[in-house]
C-alpha cells in the first residue's frame, strides 16, 4: 500500500472511532437539545482536526531529509538524539508529535529542526 493510501486508511479509522465516540456520547434522542447536538458536533470536529493534522506532520517528519543540521553557534554538523514526543500547541489545540531532535556537544545546544 502506498504511503498516501496508508495515510487515508490511518485517518479513516480515527474518523470513524470519533463518529462512533459522538454517537455514544448522545443523550437519548428525545432528550437532545440542539445545544447538546452542537456541542458534541463541535468536539468531534476539534478532535478530527487535530488528529488530521497530527497524522499530516508525522507524515511530513517521514519525509524530511536526514541531513543533520549544522549548530547555530559553531557550525559543526549536529548529533542526531533520535526522535523525541513534544508538546505543541496549534489552531486545531494542543497535539503531540514525535520529532528527531539535534544536539551539539560541543556547544550544549539542542532543537527540534523547522519544518
Amino acid at each position: 500500500m502506498s504511503e498516501p493510501n496508508d495515510l487515508k486508511a490511518r485517518l479513516m479509522a480515527q474518523l470513524e472511532a470519533t463518529i462512533e465516540q459522538l454517537i455514544a456520547q448522545q443523550p437519548p434522542s428525545d432528550k437532545i437539545t440542539l445545544s447538546d447536538m452542537e456541542r458534541l458536533v463541535k468536539q468531534a470536529g476539534s478532535e478530527i482536526e487535530a488528529q488530521v493534522l497530527q497524522a499530516l506532520i508525522e507524515a511530513h517528519e517521514a519525509t524530511q531529509d536526514t541531513e543533520r543540521p549544522l549548530c547555530p553557534k559553531c557550525q559543526q554538523p549536529m548529533h542526531n538524539k533520535g526522535k523525541q514526543r513534544r508538546k505543541v500547541v496549534t489552531e486545531a489545540g494542543e497535539i503531540e508529535v514525535k520529532r528527531s531532535y539535534y544536539y551539539c556537544e560541543q556547544c550544549h545546544v539542542g532543537f527540534f529542526p523547522p519544518g
